[in-house]
């Protein structure tokens, strides 16, 4: 058997092929992790936002840990919420500035009104729901049942 000598241009046209597949696989390794790089990044820088944007709409409907929300704004919150203790009561906030206005404020922040009821409650004592499916803001009930005759009656108007 034998070989097929094979000419300079032959040759070259081989490795000009074998070159431009190279190239080819290259660019689209360079391409992929540069996508999962760019991906990283964002996930890492909004990673907090992109969770309580999912929260927004996954926690629809259902009665909310007070730990996740500031009770001086009254909004969903992104990290977990620092407990604090005033007359004899907890109540959670976001932030320092948060803790002052509670402080300051006390007596018109610690209670709210029940959306279903209009009865004044004490948010230390309140059950947690979303507001509207997609915000952060949240609403106090004085019961679980009033939480969930609130939602069904929202059902209900659609």
């Amino acid at each position: 058997m034998t070989k097929k000598k094979l000419t300079k241009t032959e040759l070259l046209e081989i490795q000009h092929q074998q070159d431009k597949k190279f190239r080819k696989y290259l660019l689209t390794t360079f391409l992929a992790l540069l996508i999962l790089l760019v991906c990283t990044l964002m996930f890492y820088t909004y990673g907090c936002e992109t969770r309580l944007w999912i929260k927004t709409y996954t926690e629809y409907n259902k009665l909310l840990p007070a730990n996740q929300v500031c009770f001086t704004g009254e909004q969903l919150t992104a990290h977990e919420a620092k407990k604090v203790q005033l007359h004899q009561q907890t109540f959670y906030v976001c932030s320092e500035r948060c803790l002052n206005v509670l402080k300051n404020h006390f007596r018109e922040i610690s209670r709210t009104k029940d959306p279903l009821t209009q009865e004044t409650i004490n948010k230390a004592n309140a059950v947690i729901g979303l507001h509207k499916q997609g915000s952060t803001h949240v609403l106090f009930f004085k019961s679980e049942q009033n939480l969930q005759t609130y939602y069904n009656s929202l059902a209900n108007n659609k």
